[in-house]
């Protein structure tokens, strides 16, 4: 925002915080580096986009002196920064929203406030700590004073980022907690006797998105595509895991008015897969967190 201003081009200009995997800056905020998408094509340009037709007309691009701009006064500030634009209150505010967004999610779970709070005293201890941190390292006027910092700053982002996202732009256990809420409220459906009701719930699942418009058969096939190795998202677990291919026959029986014997105690197995999987996130979100905090607090401060 301040480079937008500094451009007279903050009414040209939208900013949307966070790294989205719809650009190709998620590669590199997804595998431990900072990074930044100057543009988004809109309109005309959507016509070309992957096709044989995706190439440079000067009038295409009527935005692109001030994208160029843009990118190269960023560049030029971050090398003439003393110390390095690493805000690490930033990166736990944001952890913050996530998890409120989480505990919006499950808020008709019992004890769903238990489930996400040792993430919260992590997203804390952080922004505690890089508030202090940061009204120290204001101060530094002198770049051979900032080299330890800037050092440990990149170290810190590289061992934390990673480990807080999903591949689906939110953070690690967002999936979870929806597929846990979406399988409690069949649950509970299905113990009622409203059948129809548990099946919708289902629907709600993630790969029931889309699976709801497959045969089993299909969906299994397709399901198998979850395990295929995508290089860096598998080294830090970023994508979500799916519940038990049963679901599938679970929803279909459903569907078709069968499958009543033993239903909730099914749906109840998938439930509780879900529960674990959003705890073992949690888990690793707020060890993390705390582990960049204690970084932080042995930094080389004036």
């Amino acid at each position: 925002r301040e480079l937008l201003a500094e451009l007279d081009l903050q009414d040209r200009v939208t900013v949307h915080a966070g790294v989205t995997r719809w650009v190709d800056a998620w590669s590199l905020g997804g595998v431990r580096g900072g990074a930044v998408s100057y543009l988004s094509w809109e309109g005309g340009y959507g016509r070309y986009y992957h096709t044989e037709h995706d190439v440079y007309r000067a009038e295409d691009y009527t935005n692109l002196i001030h994208d160029l701009r843009l990118g190269a006064l960023g560049v030029l500030r971050v090398d003439q920064s003393v110390v390095l634009p690493i805000r690490f209150s930033d990166v736990a505010d944001w952890v913050a929203g996530q998890l409120r967004n989480i505990e919006g999610i499950l808020s008709d779970v019992v004890g769903s406030s238990e489930l996400i709070r040792e993430a919260q005293r992590g997203a804390e201890i952080l922004s505690r700590q890089a508030a202090t941190a940061e009204v120290a390292y204001s101060s530094i006027g002198d770049a051979a004073d900032a080299t330890s910092l800037n050092a440990l700053l990149m170290n810190t982002r590289h061992d934390l980022i990673p480990w807080l996202l999903n591949t689906e732009e939110r953070l690690r256990g967002s999936r979870y907690a929806q597929d846990f809420a979406a399988l409690r409220r069949a649950r509970l459906a299905a113990a009622a006797g409203d059948m129809e009701a548990a099946a919708r719930a289902l629907e709600e699942v993630n790969t029931m998105q889309w699976g709801k418009r497959v045969s089993t058969e299909t969906y299994r096939a397709e399901r198998l595509l979850s395990y295929e190795p995508t290089g860096w998202i598998w080294e830090f677990d970023q994508h979500p895991r799916p519940v038990s291919p049963e679901l599938h026959s679970i929803y279909s029986n459903l569907r078709v008015g069968r499958g009543s014997s033993g239903l909730v105690s099914r749906i109840e197995r998938l439930e509780a897969q879900s529960e674990g999987s959003l705890r073992e996130a949690l888990f690793i979100v707020a060890g993390k967190l705390q582990e960049a905090a204690s970084r932080l607090a042995e930094a080389p401060l004036p």
